[in-house]
């Protein structure tokens, strides 16, 4: 792997990010704002201004990021995929069944190929010191990597659990809890298979597809180590879920017991908040936590192992990630757990102090003055296809 490969003595540039929590709490305020009195309206435009201030104070070597996605593009793209579902749905209730399911089944597999060319338009978009990223990609690669495959991986799974329901006992009481368990096991390593094949395929056509200029990226993924990773941060969130179905579990049984005769439903429903409050709160405290555990031992795995392994211009440019996992938990614990207890107020200075520490663990290693400055002529494609993906901004937990 590339991460061996790197030479101590070759020059080495951290991102630095200049984002201030204060500036970004005023700017998601007045999107906020501005998205309640738009009904909603609004809400393309205020998240592309807050990516902007993210890419505009995001630098390497000095030079900041230039990111031009804007609203209206994201708009019109959201109008006309819903204006499509829409008429899907219109179609089928007419009793065009045929033309109606048709139209939703080609907008379905037609998500591979709009999510790959969002990720073209945004690198067209983004620049740093005037040079311009691009990226290229196969639509039929695209189609099979994230579609096909994960719908043949998954439809196999199945076949797998049924035959075990077929074979496993079930007539005692520990015969179940013995199925159940096998069943659980084969479910989790299954979907933990499938995500891992999933994401390292993505990783490839992601970093095999990118460009800086007139500069190639390039990327070599282990599909093992990614699947390991899936499956361990699947199996990280169980305790959590065991925890909070328990106390689930204890408050419907107690919930059960309660004199609610002659009550209407709205009054029990306010009866079993204000009893159970507590426990209610307790639980979604501890659900956030086991997300933001299990999100974080993902996100270091896969980052770390895509950015240690992508090199640009041939190997004279790579890159380095060294986020930690426990730095990785109580930043993003907090940005979930403390969001959440604040009604999200708290979210806008989380997420500056997480991109902070993000940028500072993330490197550019080489000699960038070596680097030949040359813009690409690739230029925005402004097809129907690429219109209509421009609102379909997938997250790649790996960047």
């Amino acid at each position: 792997m590339q991460e061996n490969l790197i030479k101590e003595d070759m020059p080495s540039h951290a991102f630095e990010f200049r984002g201030d929590g204060g500036n970004y709490f005023l700017i998601c305020l007045v999107n906020s704002l501005l998205v309640l009195v738009t009904l909603g309206i609004y809400l393309p435009w205020a998240l592309m201004k807050c990516r902007r201030y993210i890419y505009s104070n995001m630098t390497l070597n000095g030079q900041s990021f230039s990111w031009k996605v804007t609203g209206g593009d994201v708009f019109l793209s959201w109008f006309m995929l819903l204006v499509i579902y829409i008429a899907g749905i219109v179609l089928i209730s007419m009793e065009y069944f045929v033309i109606g399911a048709a139209l939703l089944a080609v907008l379905i597999l037609a998500i591979p190929v709009l999510i790959m060319k969002n990720l073209q338009y945004q690198a067209v978009k983004t620049s740093l010191n005037s040079i311009r990223f691009g990226f290229r990609f196969s639509a039929l690669k695209a189609f099979w990597n994230i579609l096909c495959l994960p719908m043949l991986l998954l439809m196999a799974l199945g076949v797998v659990i049924f035959c075990l329901l077929q074979v496993c006992p079930t007539e005692s009481p520990g015969e179940v809890i013995f199925t159940v368990i096998v069943l659980g096991l084969t479910g989790l390593v299954g979907v933990g298979v499938v995500s891992g094949v999933t994401y390292s395929r993505l990783m490839m056509m992601v970093g095999d597809g990118g460009r800086f200029g007139v500069h190639s990226f390039s990327v070599q993924v282990n599909v093992w180590h990614c699947i390991k990773s899936a499956i361990l941060a699947m199996a990280a969130m169980l305790p959590f879920l065991a925890v909070v179905g328990f106390i689930v579990f204890a408050l419907f049984k107690s919930a059960s017991g309660l004199d609610v005769s002659g009550m209407a439903e709205d009054e029990i429903e306010a009866l079993i908040l204000i009893e159970y409050q507590r426990q209610i709160v307790i639980s979604q405290i501890i659900y956030y936590l086991g997300i933001a555990i299990s999100m974080s031992y993902l996100i270091v795995a896969f980052r770390n192992h895509f950015l240690n392994n992508l090199q640009l211009a041939d190997g004279h440019i790579r890159f380095r990630s060294t986020l930690t996992f426990h730095g990785m938990v109580y930043r993003l614990g907090g940005l979930y757990v403390i969001s959440a207890i604040t009604g999200g107020l708290a979210y806008p200075l989380l997420r500056m102090w997480l991109i902070t520490w993000l940028a500072k663990n993330t490197y550019v290693v080489g000699d960038l003055d070596t680097l030949t400055l040359a813009d690409s002529d690739e230029s925005v494609d402004n097809g129907l296809v690429s219109r209509l993906s421009r609102g379909v901004m997938p997250t790649l937990y790996f960047m």
